[in-house]
């Protein structure tokens, strides 16, 4: 390395990624997808005046981990962000969905032509615009954006695949025989 690429920072950068880089299998790049769809702004975030800005760090740093083929495009990162915006926040939902739910010839926040990704969602122009709206309405302390830490997660079942199933087929037929005697009793 030292040959090749003295004094050239960006090159050794370039030369180090490519040599301890690993390639990612198929259970990890589902794992990245799960991170992704497990996304939310009041779990890892929180509600501060900076959540939209901060939110579209954290999908900008889960993309970045993905391996290059994988990555996502910039209508998926926009859409991702206007979903987590109109799941969480009632005041902002109807402007959120609209976009979320236009045809693409109606986007409001879209790349123009002549730039790299023409024609997709503009991910950077939705992260301004809603942070521009959401940081007033923070500040301002409209009902539900009062100032919280990231929540934490529910916890995760510790049952195996096998017990869970013994047990919703355990309670499933108790309420059949519960249902059966119901009948049974209204009829007679």
């Amino acid at each position: 390395m030292q040959q090749n690429h003295f004094q050239d920072g960006p090159a050794a950068f370039t030369y180090m990624q490519g040599a301890c880089r690993r390639a990612i299998n198929r259970l990890e790049l589902r794992s990245m997808e799960h991170d992704w769809d497990d996304l939310d702004i009041l779990t890892h975030v929180g509600v501060t005046a900076n959540s939209i800005s901060d939110i579209a760090k954290k999908i900008n740093g889960l993309d970045a981990l993905r391996p290059a083929g994988s990555r996502k495009t910039q209508t998926e990162k926009g859409d991702k962000l206007l979903e987590l915006i109109f799941t969480c926040s009632k005041h902002f939902s109807t402007d959120a969905l609209t976009e979320y739910n236009a045809a693409p010839g109606d986007w409001m926040y879209r790349i123009p032509g002549g730039a790299p990704a023409a024609g997709q969602r503009d991910f950077a122009g939705i992260t301004q615009a809603f942070h521009v709206l959401w940081k007033p309405a923070v500040d301002a302390k409209l009902p539900g954006f009062h100032v919280r830490a990231p929540s934490a997660k529910p916890a995760k079942p510790t049952r195996t695949t096998l017990e869970a199933g013994l047990l919703a087929s355990e309670s499933g037929a108790t309420e059949r025989a519960n249902v059966g005697t119901e009948f049974h009793q209204e009829a007679g």
